[in-house]
């Protein structure tokens, strides 16, 4: 278990520094521990203000992080139990005070994947269990030009997923996802678990993935599941969201209309 993180001040000279597009990663061998800082360009910040009226969540809103912890976890219990190994970098620590939040995970080991061929062919069997289960795609979708980057392959050859976090609002899905989100009314998307798919395929595969996991597995991802719709509430009850808005009254509306139209 890696000691606790320091403050970013206190090991920053000592740190390999990486990012993305809206974050600046400080890779901490030492305490094995990679922490992310998240300073969007202003690009970044117009698109999730166009999006949903507001800051971009993951420099400030901690709920919006504590969702993203949620969904590490859900996504490393899932991909245990598809295929027998966890797949994903999981969450160390949160941390938020005025200067903003940093959000730590643990530090793996290796290398961005040099045979991009095998990467994407990882990703392309992923994205379609992603989508069954109602994790976000983007961060994992092979035709996600920087996707492989968000992996990394470490010395045995097996693959470790480092960032499910976008830094855009999700501007390409699987059709199905596409249907998801419509009728969840989570349009546009950023980074969302449809929790109610989710739910479906714990149920409906209950008994396997408790033989799987074993019992306490099984209570982890239903409870990580739980954490996750709770925060994601808290997070998007915060901004605006005009769009998803109007498109909830239009559904129920739809649905006011299409029931005693049944009925008749």
């Amino acid at each position: 278990m890696p000691d606790q993180p320091r403050d970013p001040d206190d090991h920053e000279a000592h740190s390999d520094v990486s990012g993305g597009l809206a974050s600046r990663v400080l890779l901490d061998r030492e305490h094995a521990t990679a922490t992310k800082m998240y300073r969007p360009p202003l690009v970044v910040k117009v698109l999730y203000w166009l999006a949903f009226q507001a800051p971009f969540p993951y420099v400030r809103n901690e709920p919006s992080l504590q969702a993203a912890k949620a969904r590490r976890t859900i996504a490393s219990l899932m991909t245990k139990f598809w295929f027998g190994t966890d797949h994903v970098a999981q969450t160390l620590d949160i941390r938020c005070d005025d200067k903003g939040c940093i959000f730590v995970t643990q530090l793996i080991e290796g290398q961005v994947p040099k045979d991009k061929k095998r990467a994407r062919a990882f990703l392309r069997k992923l994205t379609p269990l992603f989508q069954e289960v109602g994790l976000p795609t983007w961060q994992v979708l092979a035709m996600n030009p920087k996707a492989t980057g968000n992996l990394i392959e470490t010395p045995d050859g097996s693959y470790k997923i480092i960032d499910l976090e976008s830094g855009v609002v999700n501007p390409m899905m699987p059709i199905g996802q596409w249907i998801d989100a419509i009728k969840a009314g989570l349009i546009p998307v950023f980074d969302d678990v449809f929790v109610a798919k989710t739910r479906k395929y714990i149920e409906e595969h209950r008994d396997e993935i408790e033989a799987a996991l074993g019992p306490e597995g099984l209570r982890e991802l239903e409870g990580a599941t739980d954490e996750y719709q709770d925060c994601a509430e808290v997070w998007q009850k915060s901004e605006l969201r005009i769009w998803g808005r109007l498109l909830q009254l239009v559904l129920k509306a739809g649905s006011v209309i299409v029931k005693p139209l049944r009925r008749a």
